[in-house]
């Protein structure tokens, strides 16, 4: 077999006296910008898997050049695309790849070494797709169901009570609005002028209109009686049954309608740092997919793109996941209104665990089952990889100890999840400290969490100089250390000691916040100036502290470990100021702009369109069949999209499962 590959990939790939072969024309061939560090040959993969007894196979290899009048250089991860035929296999192409690129390429200066190959295949569908398929059908056929149930209810109560008024010769007038199956005492409205008002006793009303007993009264004076008592009867008594129920959970309607509801006790400005923090770290996300996924033309302007000034919100973008654990830590302890037992305690980490964990395992199925089978590329093989890893660690995820197992984040099943797993063992943790707060101990609640936050400061200062880690992932995969960045990521993103900060400081300041639902704190003008210089001082510095990394300087490693520790205390300050000022009315016009309403809707997809962010963006550059040009119009166009995209994935997501569990664990 192995001859027979080469002398047919001799005979229409590399002897030039053979007629012009559809494989040659379909193999990858030296493109421009060598120099540049263009590492993408992709050829043309469409027409490859066009041709009759060929195969498409991708040779990712390292290369030694010694160009004449230029100086040497080496690259690594260089894509070569070869159309090869059909009696080839991986192992073969392997072999001759160093023959089959310079014979291609026509060029004697040129060494292959590290060469690996994968050959596209057409996938067969398993037994986990249809199942998906089947299981999220069947999501969208309940929510139908739900969504006519809610309706018919709704349009059946207005008829009853329409039926009331007609049955009063007084011209009744309601007072309360018409019942509905999400009031916890439905049946307790009272009609003036001729009232007939529901009793307290469950057995006053039954279905089906037997042994009940109404009680009526006319504040005009004298007493009335129907025409017809039964059907007084059977119009005001009716009891919502289990499906009316059910259906008002799954209803597309009454979701909708939750999806825009604003709670008196929210902190409005969450709403709008939920969603603005998202969209930045996406923006992050995006620039971090594009270089993994090494098919830029031109990747040397992602160091162009890191020394900008203007590139640092970007680049620190790993620690606006600080907002979300403040923010997390805030409402744990703001929704504390009364003592809480243990059991009660545990009570709030079951249902907590139950509301998100339904989404995650829809989001699972997709990223396992179906998007292997959205899209085809010379890279797409790279979703096997993804499959593989969920396959062996779906678990993990389940458990919420993604970020402990397996040791790497890089191997784990949906890399970006692990912030879940940090947010609920801190959530874990926390409930101790305010099992101590719910019993009055709110000395030793504080002291225990300061204890905490400067243990969390010190651990991570410890790891920083113990592991040489540095402050800056970005800096690293500027500097092409990739080693360093999954060390960042291993060693400190991941762990939640070592996220602890914002998260305790959101338990402090949540509990202050409690203490003062009612009442809004006045303070002097001259404070609330002071106030704001240090939150822009300090979110200023949190961001620009790291720059110097980015333009290839180097921190010790006792330097390291301070300023990574400080940058987020910064950070969290700078955070929990904004809210506190904003809670307080004290942010003046950006207090507006954090409270329009607007932002409750988009919060509300948040969490949906942060599981599926990484599926769109991953899914974008995997699929792609060319290389594709970096620069500023090219990563906002594909920004925009994977940020709108992922917003309304979110819509079915949040309507059909998110919203149905949250409503009926509530």
């Amino acid at each position: 077999m192995a001859d027979d590959c080469v002398n047919q990939l001799q005979s229409v790939l590399l002897n030039s006296s053979v007629d012009f072969s559809p494989n040659f024309d379909a193999t990858g061939k030296i493109d421009s910008s060598l120099l540049g560090n263009n590492k993408v040959f992709f050829g043309d993969f469409d027409e490859c898997q066009a041709l009759n007894d060929s195969l498409y196979c991708l040779v990712d290899f390292s290369a030694n050049f010694s160009p004449p009048l230029q100086k040497p250089f080496s690259s690594s991860g260089l894509f070569w695309g070869l159309c090869a035929v059909e009696s080839c296999n991986r192992t073969v192409i392997e072999h001759y790849a160093s023959e089959l690129i310079e014979g291609v390429w026509s060029i004697n200066w040129i060494r292959i070494f590290n060469a690996t190959v994968t050959c596209s295949k057409q996938l067969q569908f398993v037994p986990g797709f249809y199942c998906t398929l089947s299981l999220l059908l069947l999501l969208f056929v309940i929510c139908l169901f739900g969504t006519t149930f809610d309706l018919w209810y709704r349009f059946t109560a207005r008829m009853r009570w329409k039926l009331i008024y007609s049955l009063n010769p007084n011209g009744p007038q309601m007072v309360s609005p018409p019942p509905s199956p999400s009031e916890p005492r439905w049946r307790d409205h009272t009609v003036t002028a001729g009232t007939v008002r529901g009793s307290d006793d469950p057995s006053s009303c039954s279905t089906d209109g037997e042994g009940a007993r109404e009680e009526h009264r006319t504040e005009l004076g004298g007493s009335w009686d129907p025409p017809d008592r039964a059907l007084l009867r059977r119009a005001y008594c009716f009891q919502p049954d289990f499906k009316v129920k059910i259906g008002s959970y799954f209803s597309f309607y009454s979701n909708v309608r939750v999806m825009s509801e604003i709670d008196p006790d929210d902190i409005v400005c969450l709403h709008a740092l939920r969603v603005i923090g998202l969209a930045l770290i996406i923006l992050g996300q995006t620039f971090l997919a594009a270089y993994a996924s090494r098919t830029a033309r031109n990747p040397n302007e992602f160091e162009k793109f890191g020394r900008r000034f203007s590139f640092q919100p970007i680049a620190c973008c790993f620690y606006v996941v600080d907002t979300f654990l403040l923010m997390s830590g805030l409402l744990l302890s703001y929704n504390i209104r009364q003592s809480k037992t243990a059991f009660q305690l545990v009570l709030y980490l079951i249902r907590r665990y139950f509301k998100f964990m339904p989404s995650v395992c829809v989001l699972i199925l997709i990223w396992t089952f179906v998007r292997p089978y959205c899209a085809t590329g010379p890279i797409w093989f790279e979703t096997q990889n993804d499959v593989g890893r969920c396959q062996r660690f779906w678990w993990t995820n389940l458990l919420l100890i993604q970020n402990f197992y397996p040791e790497s984040i890089e191997s784990s099943c949906v890399g970006w999840l692990w912030y879940l797993a940090v947010d609920w063992q801190l959530c874990c943790i926390a409930c101790i400290l305010l099992f101590l707060l719910s019993r009055g101990r709110r000395i030793l609640f504080r002291s225990l969490t300061v204890l905490l936050i400067v243990c969390s400061i010190v651990v991570q200062m410890v790891l920083v100089v113990t592991y040489e880690v540095g402050a800056n992932p970005a800096a690293a995969l500027l500097h092409s250390d990739n080693t360093a960045f999954w060390k960042y990521m291993n060693v400190i993103l991941s762990k939640p000691y070592c996220r602890a900060v914002p998260f305790l400081a959101g338990l402090l300041l949540g509990q202050r916040l409690n203490s003062e639902r009612d009442s809004l704190i006045s303070m002097k003008k001259k404070y609330v100036f002071c106030g704001w210089i240090v939150c822009l001082v300090l979110g200023l510095s949190s961001i620009y502290s790291l720059y110097p990394l980015m333009l290839g300087y180097s921190y010790s490693p006792v330097a390291s470990a301070v300023c990574q520790s400080l940058v987020s205390v910064a950070w969290t300050l700078a955070t929990a100021w904004c809210i506190y000022a904003c809670r307080h009315l004290l942010a003046g016009p950006l207090n507006c702009l954090l409270s329009w309403k607007g932002w409750v809707v988009l919060s509300r997809l948040s969490f949906g369109a942060y599981l599926f962010h990484g599926v769109v963006l991953q899914s974008f550059f995997q699929s792609l069949h060319q290389s594709f040009f970096l620069s500023d119009v090219s990563m906002m166009s594909v920004y925009l999209m994977a940020l709108s995209i992922s917003f309304v994935a979110s819509v079915p997501l949040y309507l059909c499962v998110q919203c149905p569990v949250h409503r009926m664990l509530s």
